[in-house]
């Protein structure tokens, strides 16, 4: 595994290339599955593991009541090895209501929240707490307030943002800054080398303000959905036919297939996976960047592992 070395608010992270998703762990992912690709990351190198608490809740209500969800999942195998100060542990909190969709950027939503992941991954600290979602009707001088003081209580050493526009994370900051507080110090969204067939929250494709606003701040950015629904692997092996392609070919476009193209070529020229040629595009950008990957099979896992030392020694192959 290849490692980034990072500073966030005086604590040293080796951020590694690619960061284990969890969404389904411990419910669609049975447990025992879930032990062995936390077991494959962790051996080979791995050490930051991506869980929130809305992952697996609904289903435990609705359909599987004898199932546990992903961050107890997280919890019982990170004590069942022993491994607590060897993994860096990131949750997520006030996510919008599963059942009304009401939002939930309140300063009792984030406690709250905070004290259930706490208690389902029965330990005393999260390594990075983000906010899941943001309500942009909520003014930042209601939740730093608060995330300031998870941290001064012990309960996180690092906040980011996910799914926060950058503006609004610089806004957030400037705001921390004047009033001595804890500011975010890394954000979570939506990044690929492909464009997505829709316009995610956070646009990072056609809004450039948003990329440069990154390099301005100089943050660490862990990009979801990295792989583009695993366009760029099945396009290597099946081509751009929208029936062998399924509900990935939602990717089809002059555009993508295009860049499909580019990955081809490199993962020739480099002889390295589908995987680690499209993830080089997040890599070879002016911020550092953890490819989050959710795998719900081992050979899944395992593809997308392939090839993770490799970095981009010239970031205009991707153009």
């Amino acid at each position: 595994m290849r490692y980034i070395s990072i500073n966030m608010e005086g604590r040293h992270f080796n951020m590694p290339a690619i960061t284990i998703g969890t969404v389904g762990f411990g419910t669609r992912v049975s447990r025992e599955e879930s032990f062995a690709q936390l077991d494959y990351y962790f051996a080979q190198g791995g050490t930051w593991i991506d869980t929130a608490r809305v992952y697996g809740v609904g289903l435990l209500t609705e359909v599987l009541p004898h199932h546990k969800d992903s961050e107890e999942t997280i919890g019982d195998w990170v004590r069942e090895r022993d491994i607590r100060d060897k993994v860096t542990i990131v949750t997520k909190g006030a996510h919008w209501d599963l059942a009304t969709k009401v939002k939930r950027v309140s300063p009792d939503a984030i406690r709250a929240d905070i004290a259930t992941s706490l208690q389902k991954l029965n330990m005393d600290y999260i390594d990075i707490y983000f906010l899941h979602n943001d309500d942009e009707s909520v003014p930042v001088s209601e939740i730093m307030p608060v995330l300031h003081e998870i941290i001064q209580s012990g309960k996180a050493r690092i906040i980011g943002a996910s799914n926060w526009r950058v503006q609004r994370i610089q806004e957030a900051n400037e705001y921390a800054q004047a009033h001595d507080l804890t500011p975010f110090s890394i954000s979570q969204i939506k990044w690929s080398y492909g464009i997505p067939p829709t316009k995610p929250t956070v646009d990072m494709y056609e809004d450039q303000t948003q990329y440069e606003g990154y390099k301005k701040l100089n943050m660490p950015i862990m990009a979801y959905s990295a792989q583009a629904a695993g366009f760029f692997i099945k396009t290597a092996k099946l081509g751009f036919d929208a029936e062998a392609l399924g509900n990935t070919a939602a990717f089809l476009s002059e555009e993508n297939n295009r860049r499909a193209e580019i990955v081809k070529k490199i993962m020739t020229d480099k002889n390295i996976s589908a995987s680690a040629a499209s993830l080089g595009y997040l890599w070879s950008r002016e911020v550092p960047v953890t490819a989050l990957i959710g795998c719900s099979t081992m050979e899944h896992l395992r593809t997308s592992l392939h090839g993770c030392e490799y970095f981009p020694e010239d970031p205009s192959v991707y153009e």
